[in-house]
């Protein structure tokens, strides 16, 4: 199953194509059977990539206390990985960090309406989302978010709109595909930074993302997007990061080692920032510490540094939900 982001993509080429507005609701990444090993309640579910090992929250917090940019995933529509964000960023902040706390769901026409509303002396979590008028953006109900913002106004953090603007995103709709191949003259794109192999994990998520339907001209235009959103949120971290540094709250996709805003952030210049990249991953069955078949596990965490697993909501099959969108598309097309 493609990541998260990768049904944000599909659905704003569907928008794009046809006019339908945005919607946020993609499909989770299923674990293979081997991984279905249910737990008990107090064990943990958090793993350590690099040390293929299980730890515990205080681990994940001294880890990642010790980087600059500390990078959270999600899967949208899921609260259960909002309230994780919110919980790893008052971590942070209980181990004496300030940093800027930037969102891909804020996108930067609404910029300005949140620098206005945080002058505000009244300004407040559960004032945040009505001011940025969050229930016109396609986003899930600002409910489920409330709670990362709500840590920092406590703290005093600076917030900042960290998503590429749709009007940018049409003009990279609107130009098509980049070349296969660019002169060498020619500055490189963030497409560019894609190895081989990254490419073609791409193309594959893109298709199953869009159920079939989509055109080796729109897998290309589609990886062309992805790269732009992620190079755009690594020079707004870059951009907007305290002298603690800065947390980006985004889907996983964007959040990944391998293809992600990590790599624009080492393109950028800035290798001795340390970033850390946390999925937040659902999955069918939680995984048990004890469980000594980790193969299936690092298949799935293999992008990221830690993985927090949860369950899985029951939700629509947005192949069935959008069919007759997903068919004009491919009529459009």
């Amino acid at each position: 199953m493609p990541h998260a982001s990768l049904r944000t993509v599909l659905l704003i080429s569907v928008a794009l194509l046809l006019g339908a507005p945005a919607c946020r609701s993609p499909r989770g990444v299923r674990s293979p059977p081997a991984a279905s090993v249910s737990p008990p309640r107090n064990e943990p579910r958090i793993f350590d990539v690099r040390a293929r090992r299980f730890v515990d929250e205080r681990t994940l917090l001294a880890a990642l206390a010790k980087a600059r940019f500390v990078l959270l995933g999600e899967r949208h529509d899921h609260p259960e990985h909002h309230r994780l964000q919110a919980r790893i960023l008052a971590g942070l902040v209980a181990s004496g960090r300030r940093p800027s706390v930037g969102w891909e769901m804020i996108e930067e026409e609404r910029g300005d309406a949140l620098r206005a509303y945080l002058q505000r002396p009244d300004a407040s979590a559960q004032g945040l989302g009505p001011a940025l008028s969050w229930e016109r953006s396609g986003w899930p109900p600002w409910g489920i978010y409330r709670p990362i913002a709500e840590v920092a106004f406590a703290a005093h953090l600076p917030l900042f709109a960290a998503g590429m603007s749709r009007t940018a995103l049409m003009r990279l709709h609107t130009a098509g595909p980049p070349p296969d191949a660019l002169p060498a003259s020619q500055p490189h794109a963030a497409t560019d930074l894609l190895g081989p192999e990254a490419r073609a994990e791409l193309a594959v998520e893109i298709k199953e993302a869009h159920c079939g339907h989509a055109s080796e001209r729109l897998v290309r235009m589609m990886t062309a997007m992805q790269a732009a959103r992620d190079r755009h949120l690594a020079e707004r971290l870059l951009a907007h990061a305290t002298s603690h540094g800065a947390v980006l709250i985004a889907g996983n996709g964007h959040v990944r080692r391998d293809r992600g805003v990590p790599l624009h952030l080492a393109h950028l210049g800035r290798r001795q920032a340390t970033a850390i990249a946390v999925g937040i991953l659902e999955v069918d069955a939680l995984p048990a510490s004890s469980d000594t078949r980790l193969e299936p596990l690092l298949q799935l965490a293999r992008p990221f540094d830690f993985v927090w697993f949860t369950t899985r909501l029951d939700r629509e099959d947005p192949c069935v939900k959008f069919k007759r969108a997903l068919e004009r598309m491919k009529r459009h097309r």
